[in-house]
């Protein structure tokens, strides 16, 4: 067991499960929270989870280009987030899963550009990539068919606002290799201050109503927020050990098991596109593991 977790194909992979776990959660939760509002107590939850953890995990090099990197991957990360919330807000949770997990083919054509002393990325990782996000394209295809967004006509929204969350994620995850590679802070670290200034960034600029939230509602919302650590300590745990684009793309298979959970929990449809979206899927993991 202990040398699976030391895999990063692995590691990303249970990261993924968790994601599917909070996706499902994020729909129920914008049932009744706006996302302007729903941020900022989402991250103030995952921050009051993690502080009393500060004083054994919390390591950061106190200078000004580390201090200025980790806050700037913090605030790109807050608007991509943003963007993550309001597109469970005009899609159906698989439909937005599916966009979202979208980022890896961001990650891997940024790749040229951004990777720096970073692991080797082979042939076969590539082709992987490119199959694991192809067959997430014929998974978004066969559920998009069935999405109406609020109100009844369609516009562009149920498309831009997840992809431009899923550019911003993709490319924002070479930034944090970086800084976890060069030793500027850990992986607890960055996901503790990347809370805290995610929280006061919608603070101020939405100043939250905080009237949603009620004892029968926090059970959710910190349910939720348990989910999310879970996922991202994974994932950084799993960037710390392998190629950017390769953990983005394991990571967010989400739609997989979001795929299985709707079916069983939601009561939503399955179809032939699904099927076929997930065998591809599927197929691309295998390509990855091939390197295992």
């Amino acid at each position: 067991l202990m040398s699976l977790l030391t895999m990063p194909v692995v590691v990303g992979l249970i990261s993924a499960i968790f994601a599917a776990l909070s996706n499902i959660l994020a729909r129920r939760v914008m049932t009744f929270a706006a996302t302007r509002d729903y941020i900022a107590i989402n991250f103030a939850v995952i921050t009051a989870l993690l502080v009393p953890f500060a004083p054994l995990f919390l390591t950061l090099e106190i200078s000004p280009i580390p201090l200025l990197l980790v806050l700037v991957a913090s605030a790109i990360d807050g608007v991509a987030n943003y963007y993550y919330f309001r597109a469970f807000e005009i899609n159906d949770s698989v439909t937005a899963s599916s966009i979202l997990s979208l980022s890896p083919l961001f990650t891997l054509l940024l790749s040229p550009f951004l990777s720096i002393g970073q692991v080797h990325l082979a042939f076969v990782d590539a082709l992987g990539i490119l199959v694991i996000v192809s067959g997430i394209a014929i998974l978004n295809r066969g559920m998009g068919r069935a999405h109406q967004p609020p109100g009844g006509g369609r516009d562009s929204r149920w498309l831009l606002v997840p992809l431009l969350a899923s550019f911003l994620f993709g490319a924002n995850v070479h930034l944090i290799k970086y800084i976890l590679d060069q030793g500027f802070t850990n992986a607890f670290t960055y996901y503790l201050v990347r809370a805290f200034v995610i929280t006061l960034m919608v603070m101020l600029v939405f100043r939250p109503k905080v009237g949603w939230v009620t004892p029968k509602r926090i059970g959710t919302i910190v349910g939720r927020s348990v989910l999310v650590i879970v996922q991202w300590m994974m994932l950084l745990y799993a960037l710390e050990m392998g190629n950017p684009a390769t953990v983005k793309a394991v990571s967010d298979t989400s739609p997989l098991f979001v795929i299985v959970l709707a079916f069983i929990f939601l009561g939503e449809r399955m179809n032939r596109l699904k099927v076929a979206g997930s065998i591809v899927v599927v197929a691309g993991l295998s390509l990855l593991a091939i390197r295992l």
